[in-house]
């Protein structure tokens, strides 16, 4: 079976939206975690941020 050149087109084409998948998904993880450092302080995660905020009564 011989790789047509439509082959090897698709072939590229899906191996370069997989790699701009991926590349995505680290963005958004890395902006996720930006957004997490500064207001968390003490390395807690925004989950544990938001109990202690609704403990206290204070909005946010």
């Amino acid at each position: 079976m011989e790789t047509t050149l439509f082959d090897y087109e698709m072939h590229r084409i899906r191996a370069e939206e997989l790699q701009r998948c991926a590349a995505e998904r680290r963005l958004a993880q890395q902006a996720r975690r930006d957004r997490r450092r500064p207001a968390a302080g003490s390395g807690t995660t925004a989950g544990a941020r938001g109990r202690t905020a609704r403990r206290r009564g204070s909005a946010g």
